[in-house]
C-alpha cells in the first residue's frame, strides 16, 4: 500500500473539517427553528449547501485505444453552507379570543411603522392598542395604514378585506383600515428581529 503524503493528509483534513463546519451550521440553524416553533409568525430558515471547487490531482494520459478513460483525475474541496433561505409556507392558525388578533391565510405581510418612520413587515398579527387607543404591535409599532378605536366603543371587528370597524352606541363605524403588502422574493427580506422584515 502506498503511504499518503502530507499534503494528501493535510487535503484529506480540510475537506472533512469543511464537512464538520457545515453540519454544525446545520444543527445551529434547527436549534434556532426550534426555539421559534412557537413564535407567532416565525418562519422557519433552511440551509442550502455547494460543493467547493475541485482541482485535478494529476493528468492521465490514455492510449489511443482506451476509451472512457478520464484524462485528468479531480478532487472535490469539501462542502459548504452558501446561503439560507426562509420558508414562508402557511403557519398554524390558533384561535384567540382577542378581536384585535389576525392572521394573514396565504401570502403578504402586514405593514408597520418602526420609531424612525422606516416600514417594516410581518406575518405577527397579535395586534394590541396603545395608549392612544391605535392599534399596534406587541412591540408598539403602529400597523398601516392606521386605525384608531374611539372611547366607548364596545366591539371591534376586523374583516378580511383590511377593514376596521367599531361599534359605537348603535352604530358601526368603520375606523381604519390594515392591508397586506405582497413580495416577489419574500425570501430576499431581511429580518431586523422582534419578527419584523426590511427589504
Amino acid at each position: 500500500a502506498r503511504r499518503l503524503s502530507e499534503g494528501t493528509m493535510a487535503d484529506l483534513s480540510r475537506i472533512s473539517v469543511s464537512g464538520m463546519a457545515a453540519q454544525q451550521r446545520q444543527i445551529d440553524l434547527i436549534a434556532n427553528n426550534i426555539a421559534n416553533a412557537e413564535t407567532v409568525g416565525f418562519k422557519q430558515f433552511r440551509l442550502h449547501f455547494e460543493d467547493r471547487p475541485y482541482r485535478p490531482l494529476r493528468e492521465v494520459l490514455p492510449e489511443a485505444d482506451q476509451p472512457g478513460v478520464p484524462v485528468e483525475w479531480r478532487v472535490g474541496e469539501g462542502v459548504e453552507a452558501n446561503a439560507t433561505h426562509r420558508m414562508f409556507w402557511q403557519g398554524q392558525l390558533n384561535p384567540t379570543d382577542d378581536p384585535l388578533h389576525v392572521a394573514i391565510v396565504g401570502p403578504g405581510f402586514f405593514q408597520v411603522q418602526l420609531d424612525n418612520g422606516t416600514i417594516a413587515y410581518t406575518r405577527d398579527g397579535s395586534f394590541t392598542l396603545d395608549a392612544n387607543r391605535q392599534i399596534v404591535t406587541t412591540d408598539g409599532h403602529p400597523v398601516l395604514p392606521g386605525a384608531t378605536i374611539p372611547e366607548g366603543a364596545y366591539s371591534v371587528s376586523i374583516y378580511p378585506d383590511g377593514s376596521v370597524w367599531a361599534a359605537v352606541g348603535d352604530d358601526w363605524q368603520q375606523v381604519g383600515a390594515i392591508e397586506l403588502v405582497a413580495f416577489r422574493n419574500p425570501a430576499g427580506l431581511l429580518a431586523i428581529g422582534s419578527n419584523l422584515l426590511q427589504p
